[in-house]
């Protein structure tokens, strides 16, 4: 996509093109089974990496195709633009991601820390948010990822605590 705050560009943690030239070839062969199916037809799929992946690039699109222009990460929904879908450094150095932001977490959030005048904020997106994101990126630092994970257990929000791959093998849902 692009970098626009100094940082060179990174490989992805995951082989993106890979699946999702993958994904998208499982479900046209499975149309195509349909298919021929329903009509003693089949189909001849000509799959393309470069085209899946591009397919998966909506929420980042707006800039390029309405303005010409490269998407500022810092403002994209998904890339750091929205305080709820973020990542948090927490007191003792790990850190939470939220990852919902429809109002209703939004709310739940921002009323539990005591925060409902930056509500508003949230039903914008980009720069608007930039508060918010602050407020948050101070207000996780004040307790560890084990004790926001307590407190946030009840909230009515979208998050989960960034667990390292040995830590995430660990979890009671992988044993």
């Amino acid at each position: 996509l692009g970098q626009t705050d100094g940082r060179a560009p990174s490989l992805p943690a995951a082989p993106t093109a890979d699946i999702a030239q993958s994904s998208l070839s499982l479900a046209g062969i499975a149309m195509a089974l349909y298919r021929r199916e329903a009509t003693g037809r089949g189909d001849y799929l000509d799959m393309s990496m470069s085209d899946a992946l591009m397919s998966w690039t909506p929420h980042a699109l707006s800039n390029v195709l309405g303005a010409d222009t490269a998407p500022d990460l810092g403002e994209e929904r998904l890339y750091g633009g929205a305080a709820f879908y973020n990542v948090y450094e927490t007191k003792d150095g790990g850190h939470l991601v939220l990852s919902g932001s429809e109002m209703s977490f939004v709310q739940n959030l921002l009323t539990a820390l005591g925060r409902e005048d930056l509500i508003d904020c949230c039903r914008e997106w980009g720069g608007a948010q930039q508060p918010v994101r602050e407020f948050l990126n101070e207000a996780f630092k004040t307790r560890t990822a084990e004790e926001w994970d307590a407190w946030l257990a009840d909230v009515g929000v979208c998050y989960a605590v960034v667990n390292d791959l040995r830590e995430g093998w660990q979890l009671p849902v992988f044993r």
